[in-house]
């Protein structure tokens, strides 16, 4: 599937994050996104400031989801 979004030609380049975390119902979706993506690049040695000038894809499932607060983000060099 990543391929088809960015290309076979860039697939190898993409770095992938994803959090397998739910949000409790009183966190704030944002602040929850961001420390869990902050938690994930520092397990990879990385900040957010590794991917200055990628281009960025990212999904979150919507609030009716049965998996509300998981979430997918991909970066892409830019060329």
């Amino acid at each position: 599937m990543i391929e088809e979004l960015v290309g076979a030609e860039n697939e190898p380049s993409v770095f992938r994050l994803s959090s397998d975390k739910r949000i409790q119902k009183n966190q704030n979706f944002l602040s929850f996104q961001r420390n869990s993506l902050k938690e994930e690049l520092a397990t990879k040695h990385k900040k957010f400031t590794s991917f200055k000038g990628y281009r960025i894809g990212a999904y979150a499932f919507p609030k009716h989801d049965k998996r509300y607060g998981k979430s997918m983000i991909l970066l892409l060099p830019s060329n």
